[in-house]
């Protein structure tokens, strides 16, 4: 049952597809990993096995890395007479690296807007649309206004 909760966690099962996997409510569980400290250290040891897995793939794509393609060559009966080996270089991956940093340098690399203001903020409070001057609404607010106006108008017409 220690190796199972181990390659589940290893897997990415949370505690929910673990107590299905079990065939036990989720409460179960908790109290399994509450009262068992073996059962809460394999599901805790598969779960830090996957995470530095995906740490050091990430890591890789980030930074880049080389690996060797290896290949089979065949002569004219279709006979493998020999391997080729080929060095690949693979580029860092710059939304690897952007995640990467702005995670780990948050003060330096997260997404933000810095506004500075300087001035004075005149603001007109209006409860409602109709108290608001005409002047004061844009192009596209005042031609739907006045194409809801000719609607209420036609609507009002037609009823008669």
């Amino acid at each position: 049952m220690l190796r199972e909760v181990e390659h589940l966690a290893r897997l990415g099962a949370r505690n929910e597809d673990i107590a299905d996997f079990y065939q036990v409510t989720l409460t179960t569980l908790e109290g399994w990993l509450r009262n068992n400290p073996e059962f809460y250290k394999a599901k805790k040891r598969g779960g830090i096995i996957a995470d530095s897995a995906v740490v050091e793939s990430m890591y890789k794509n980030a930074t880049g890395y080389q690996y060797t393609k290896v290949e089979k060559v065949f002569n004219e009966t279709e006979k493998c007479t020999a391997h080729k080996e080929t060095n690949i270089d693979v580029k860092g991956d710059t939304i690897a690296q952007i995640f990467w940093l702005t995670n780990r340098q948050p003060n330096y690399w997260k997404h933000m807007n810095r506004i500075i203001h300087e001035g004075e903020v005149k603001h007109s409070h209006y409860h409602k649309i109709q108290d608001i001057p005409v002047e004061e609404l844009s192009e596209q607010t005042q031609k739907m206004l006045f194409e809801l106006n000719m609607k209420q108008l036609t609507r009002g017409r037609d009823s008669n």
